[in-house]
């Protein structure tokens, strides 16, 4: 019975997200006891949208990816740890106990709600896997301690969760829409206190607290050239050419990034369609069990992605980013993975700046600039965690530019079994 519900989860958790999503939604609108027909409509439409944002960001990073693949062999930068961006994934995934973080965390979350502990009823799997079970797998591998793992998974999920308690109603006075939603999404949420602090110091400086860009201030001053697919239009080019790209590659590239800058921000309107109804319902629930209660949707963070200045910002950011690679000391780490989903990095620390792109742009060049000396200081972690999974390497080490919470957690609970003598 244990071997087949196993089984069971692994099916589950391992099914195409927007598949998962409908399941997982359709299964809570008839918890909710939403008619069966509503209830599968609006997970269908939820599972549509997510497809097609999806999609669209696919295109996105399929064409940033190899672009920024040329502009470092161009180059000819030479470094120790390849940034594998997404790709940890699959490292991660190369040890099946990382699936044991779902039923400990979904748990823990349940807990900590009845507990009061937190608004956020974190519904996005996925994240819960590889966002906590990062810090699990890389500590297991690193102390050979479970205590210390889930220890280690469990305070990266709380941390993740009150982040994602403060920042919401933050980011639901810039975007009222997504209002009953927050975003325990680890990589992004992490740096919204920073955000909210670099934002009073752009305030206090004289001059530059004037300094403004946004869709509407681009629009009106420059007219059609302001449109948003026009904008990707423009920039994919602009990548292409920096790349060294033919006449041909640097129109596809522009017009690609055109499309998904004019479509992203379409599906996530199907998205939320479907799933204002499931928010509506849920929302009743929740206050009739917990009146004096404020309760959280938890979403991943790509539901907010679709604004013109953070697709703009990611689009900027991947020249920058290879730029601070090559030239920040002691960095050993070759940015590459990270670079086509830099605007979910911005995302969330976007509304704290009132959508500004130049704010978000210098934001975002910080923040990678930490995350390029972590990755580096972290490489021999990810890579003990491949070769333990018997992966083939193409580089000497592997890591990712993301989310510092995983790069740290190895030497503090290190530090912790030497203490404990664990």
């Amino acid at each position: 019975m244990l071997t087949g519900l196993k089984s069971a989860l692994s099916w589950f958790v391992f099914l195409p997200a927007p598949v998962m999503m409908v399941v997982i939604f359709t299964v809570i609108n008839l918890a909710l006891r939403m008619k069966f027909g509503k209830a599968f409509r609006s997970a269908l439409l939820y599972g549509i949208g997510l497809f097609g944002l999806l999609q669209f960001t696919g295109i996105f990073e399929s064409t940033v990816s190899p672009l920024s693949e040329a502009l470092v062999t161009s180059r000819g930068i030479q470094m120790t740890a390849i940034d594998y961006g997404i790709g940890i994934v699959g490292v991660l995934l190369s040890n099946p106990s990382i699936t044991l973080i779902i039923p400990i965390g979904v748990a823990f979350n349940l807990i900590l709600l009845a507990l009061g502990w937190t608004k956020t009823l974190d519904l996005d799997i996925f994240n819960i896997m590889i966002f906590w079970g990062a810090p699990f797998i890389l500590v297991l591998i690193d102390t050979e301690s479970w205590l210390l793992a889930i220890l280690a998974g469990l305070l990266t999920g709380f941390l993740t969760l009150k982040l994602a308690d403060w920042s919401a109603p933050r980011i639901h006075k810039v975007f009222p829409q997504y209002e009953g939603l927050s975003f325990p999404h680890l990589n992004a949420v992490f740096w919204t206190p920073f955000a909210l602090w670099f934002n009073k110091l752009f305030d206090a400086i004289p001059g530059v607290r004037d300094w403004n860009l946004d869709a509407k201030t681009i629009k009106e001053k420059l007219g059609v050239v302001g449109e948003p697919s026009f904008i990707g239009l423009m920039l994919g080019c602009a990548l292409a050419a920096i790349a060294g790209k033919g006449l041909n590659e640097i129109l596809v590239a522009g017009v690609s990034l055109g499309a998904a800058i004019h479509f992203i921000p379409q599906m996530i309107r199907v998205l939320i369609e479907g799933l204002n109804a499931t928010s509506i319902v849920m929302m009743d629930w929740m206050k009739k069990r917990f009146p004096d209660r404020e309760i959280f949707i938890g979403l991943d963070a790509v539901l907010t992605v679709g604004h013109t200045e953070t697709l703009a910002v990611g689009l900027l950011l991947v020249p920058l980013w290879l730029l601070l690679g090559i030239v920040l000391p002691g960095n050993r780490t070759l940015p590459f993975g990270m670079l086509a989903t830099a605007y979910i990095t911005v995302c969330l620390v976007m509304p704290f700046f009132k959508m500004n792109v130049i704010r978000g742009t210098v934001m975002g060049v910080i923040i990678f600039a930490i995350n390029l000396y972590l990755a580096s200081m972290a490489a021999p972690y990810y890579t003990a965690v491949a070769s333990a999974g018997s992966l083939p390497l193409g580089a000497s080490e592997v890591t990712i530019a993301c989310c510092p919470i995983w790069a740290i957690a190895v030497p503090v609970f290190r530090f912790i079994a030497k203490l404990f003598g664990i």
